[in-house]
C-alpha cells in the first residue's frame, strides 16, 4: 500500500497483487455466502410451509425445494396448496401424506398466480427436476382481466418481482425500466436473491443501514438498534425458531384458523367475467411452466380446481366448465396426467377457491380414490 504525497492523505493504493486478494475475497463472499446459508438453514419438519410473513423471500422458497429428498412430491401452486384458512397440519400436502404411504411437500406460496409461479420455478426452484411434480392450476386467475394482469389500466399486484420484466410484455404491469434491470438481476444472479433473504430474516424487511434508524413502536423518540452491531444480528441464532416459523404464517388475522373469514361460504350466487384461454397471458404463463417442469424431465400431474361452483350462476359455471375442459384438452395433447374434481360441498368452502380444513380432507380422499392420480403416484 502507498501513500501518494500529491493526493489526500486518506487516499489508498493498492498493488496488484493486494487487488487480486480483494477479488479473490469478493468472490468467495459472493459465490460462497449462500452456498453455506444454504447448508445452514436445513428445516426437517414435514408439515412445514413457506410463512406468510416470508412470501417474498424466495431465497427460501430455493431451500426448501433444494431439500427435498427423492421421494419427496411437492405440491406446486398459490394459496390454495398453501392452505389460507388452515394451520400447517391441514393443508393438502399433509392429509395426502398422512392417508397414503407417500411423502408430499406443501410448495405453495401465498399469492403466486400463474405468471408470477412461472418465474418463481425457473429462476428459484431449478433443483425441481427428474421427480414426480404435482402442480395445481386455479382458473380463478382468468376470472377477469384483471386478474389476468391484460388490461393496459396500471394495477399494483403480488410478486411482481417474478413475472416478466423484459422478455414479454404484462399490460397491467408499468415499472420503470432501472425497476425492470433491479428485479431482472436479482431474479438472475443468487447472490441477490440471498441478500434480500437476509434482509427480510435478520433486519425486518430493511437493510442494515435502515434497521439500525428503526424507531421503536412504543416510543417513537427511540431508536434501539442505533448502537448495535448488525453483524452480530446476521451472526445470531436463527432469528426465527422452525417452530416459531410453523406458527407465525397462521398469526396473521386474515389468515389461518383464527381468521375471521374462517368459516363455511355462504352468499348469494355471482357472476364472473372470464377470459379466454386463448386471449389469458395466465394461461400462457401455465403451459410454459409445465412445459419448463417437463424439460427437466418431470413427471407431472395437474391437479385443476376444484373452485366453488356453487357459488357462480348458471352462466358463470358454464363458461368455468368450458375452459376446464379446454385445459384438460391441452393437458392431454400435452400427455400430462390430470384431474379436475367436482366441486365440494359449499361448507367447504371459504371462499370461491380455498377449502377449510375438512375440505382439504376429503379432496385428498377423493384425489387417492382417483386411478388416474393412483396410477401416477405409484413408485416406480
Amino acid at each position: 500500500m502507498k501513500n501518494n504525497k500529491g493526493t489526500a492523505s486518506n487516499a489508498l493504493f493498492l498493488r496488484p497483487k493486494e487487488w487480486i486478494v480483494i477479488l479473490i475475497l469478493v468472490t468467495s463472499i459472493f459465490i460462497g455466502s449462500p452456498i453455506i446459508s444454504k447448508r445452514s438453514e436445513q428445516i426437517n419438519d414435514s408439515n412445514y410451509r413457506i410463512p406468510y410473513r416470508l412470501s417474498n423471500d424466495y431465497w427460501s422458497y430455493t431451500q426448501l425445494t433444494s431439500r427435498l429428498s427423492e421421494k419427496e412430491i411437492p405440491i406446486i401452486g398459490d394459496s390454495v396448496i398453501w392452505g389460507e384458512f388452515v394451520d400447517n397440519n391441514s393443508s393438502l400436502s399433509h392429509f395426502l401424506s398422512d392417508l397414503s404411504d407417500r411423502d408430499f411437500t406443501n410448495a405453495g406460496m401465498n399469492g403466486l398466480y400463474p405468471l408470477a409461479l412461472e418465474g418463481l420455478i425457473k429462476n428459484h426452484a431449478k433443483s425441481i427436476k427428474k421427480r414426480k411434480v404435482i402442480l395445481h392450476l386455479n382458473l380463478l386467475w382468468m376470472s377477469s382481466p384483471e386478474r389476468d394482469l391484460s388490461t393496459p389500466k396500471e394495477q399494483t399486484f403480488n410478486h411482481s418481482q417474478l413475472i416478466p420484466q423484459i422478455t414479454r410484455k404484462v399490460p397491467s404491469y408499468h415499472a420503470p425500466i432501472e425497476k425492470r434491470l433491479s428485479r431482472f438481476a436479482t431474479n438472475s444472479v443468487p447472490f441477490l436473491s440471498f441478500v434480500k433473504h437476509v434482509k427480510e430474516n435478520y433486519f425486518l424487511q430493511r437493510s442494515p443501514a435502515e434497521w439500525t434508524c428503526l424507531q421503536s413502536e412504543a416510543n417513537p423518540d427511540q431508536y434501539p438498534n442505533t448502537y448495535l452491531n448488525p453483524l452480530n444480528q446476521l451472526l445470531s441464532a436463527d432469528p426465527l425458531s422452525i417452530k416459531d416459523q410453523l406458527k407465525i404464517s397462521i398469526k396473521n388475522t386474515e389468515r389461518g384458523v383464527n381468521s375471521s373469514r374462517h368459516k363455511p361460504w355462504s352468499g348469494s350466487q355471482r357472476s364472473l367475467d372470464w377470459i379466454s384461454l386463448n386471449n389469458s397471458l395466465q394461461w400462457k404463463a401455465f403451459k410454459n411452466l409445465s412445459t419448463e417442469l417437463l424439460s427437466r424431465r418431470n413427471d407431472l400431474f395437474v391437479l385443476i380446481g376444484p373452485l366453488n361452483g356453487h357459488m357462480f350462476n348458471e352462466m358463470t359455471a358454464s363458461k368455468l366448465n368450458q375452459l376446464r375442459d379446454e385445459a384438460s384438452e391441452w393437458l392431454k395433447s400435452m400427455q400430462i396426467d390430470h384431474w379436475s374434481p367436482d366441486p365440494l360441498p359449499s361448507d367447504h368452502y371459504a371462499d370461491a377457491s380455498h377449502p377449510l380444513t375438512h375440505g382439504y380432507e376429503m379432496l385428498a380422499k377423493e384425489l387417492l380414490k382417483n386411478k388416474s392420480f393412483t396410477d401416477w403416484v405409484r413408485p416406480q
